[in-house]
């Protein structure tokens, strides 16, 4: 099941009026005035992709095994940590693969009219460069707009609204396009759309929520320039069943992570980023750069 929205920016003049600059740097009300929570139609499912054919050892299934079967026990204090895992595991396993880097970020910046401001997922994905997704969860967004308040308490779990953007959300989505636009990445072949996505588990950890954005290059640029109208922008969401009892092979997780992978690195053909050249000299490998990647690659 889906749903899609529009957000009729175009209907607000003037970067102020449009962004409200106080609290997250977005204005919540403008969003719940627009009624974004609306259910609406099911939209299009998010990529799907298949495991790469690359023999594995014994030790690098026992541990994708390993971690399946602990997200699944739904745990408040490590949960959140062993999703990150995964997808930053199976981000490693895309970069051998597909020989593209595949870096990982953990903000994005969305600039509005000259003004930028920083938003945080909990981990984001390039390919070939190319900015794809980030993933973010209702703790995150707890943090960057409660950080320098009194009473803030990092072990807080916020409740995580199914059926209702958060306006976070939306500026990470629209920070992807942005990066997308800085490297030149042609749009005509897209419905003259930038493609990007932001995923978040829900309360109940029991589904994987994947928002999809088709924003035009004009809005892009209105936001960028501070335009005093920009047009309309659509959002769809899947949902991705976290539970899922079969090998860790065919676990839509997985499929996921490796679909829109296959989208980042299909991107960056356009842009002429990909196949790249002299990449390992350049880059080092997603697992050497962080300490929660697949350390066992090698054994």
């Amino acid at each position: 099941m889906g749903y899609g929205v529009e957000f009729p920016a175009n209907q607000y003049g003037g970067r102020k009026i449009l962004w409200g600059l106080k609290g997250y740097g977005l204005s919540q009300t403008l969003l719940d005035d627009l009624g974004i929570s609306q259910t609406l139609p099911e939209g299009p499912k998010a990529p799907r992709g298949a495991v790469p054919d690359e023999i594995l050892t014994a030790k690098q299934c026992t541990n994708f095994n390993r971690l399946f079967k602990e997200l699944a026990l739904r745990d408040d204090d490590g949960y959140v940590v062993k999703l990150i895992d995964i997808v930053l595991r199976f981000m490693a396993w895309m970069e051998r693969s597909k020989e593209a880097d595949v870096g990982e970020g953990y903000c994005g910046k969305l600039n509005v009219g000259g003004l930028e401001m920083l938003f945080f997922g909990e981990v984001g994905c390039s390919a070939a460069r190319v900015p794809v997704f980030h993933l973010t969860s209702a703790r995150k967004r707890y943090m960057g707009r409660n950080w320098f308040e009194p009473g803030y308490d990092e072990s807080v779990w916020p409740p995580q609204d199914r059926d209702k953007i958060d306006v976070s959300d939306i500026a990470l989505l629209l920070t992807l396009a942005q990066g997308q636009k800085e490297l030149k990445i042609p749009v005509d072949w897209n419905d003259g759309n930038y493609t990007v996505h932001v995923m978040y588990p829900t309360a109940s950890r029991e589904e994987l929520v994947v928002l999809t954005a088709h924003i035009p290059h004009d809005t892009v640029v209105g936001i960028t320039e501070g335009h005093p109208t920009i047009r309309p922008f659509r959002i769809t969401r899947d949902t991705v069943n976290l539970n899922y009892s079969g090998g860790w092979e065919n676990n839509p997780i997985i499929q996921v992570i490796v679909g829109l992978v296959e989208q980042g690195i299909e991107t960056a053909k356009k842009g002429g980023l990909y196949p790249q050249k002299n990449r390992t000299e350049a880059y080092p490998p997603l697992d050497k750069r962080t300490p929660t990647g697949p350390q066992e690659s090698n054994d």
